[in-house]
């Protein structure tokens, strides 16, 4: 098996990402902004939050994006190593594919 501790935040969290990203959804459906203070800017402002929803909720869950995205990497390319070896398997128990012992 693999390890894939930040999928496995994803998974573990996903309910309430859920109600988070239907408040999210309802904050921009009634014309408001998650937003930032920028104490940077003369007098400091707010301005809008410029992390898409997706990272948004993966800083507030602890998740690292660049981990999740190796992760599922690492998972495609172990379906695809146990398809290859299904079908292997299956071709040979069809008689498709000759025995090299016989």
């Amino acid at each position: 098996m693999i390890d894939t501790p930040e999928c496995d935040k994803i998974t573990a969290n996903r309910e309430e990402s859920r109600i988070l990203t239907d408040f999210y959804d309802w904050l921009g459906e009634h014309g408001l902004e998650i937003c930032a203070y920028d104490e940077k800017s003369y007098g400091g402002e707010w301005l809008p939050d410029s992390r898409r929803p997706e990272q948004l909720f993966a800083d507030y869950f602890g998740i690292d994006m660049n981990k999740v995205e190796e992760e599922r990497r690492a998972i495609l390319e172990l379906q695809r190593e146990l398809n290859y070896t299904h079908d292997i398997l299956d071709a040979l128990s069809s008689g498709e594919v000759d025995d090299c012992y016989g």
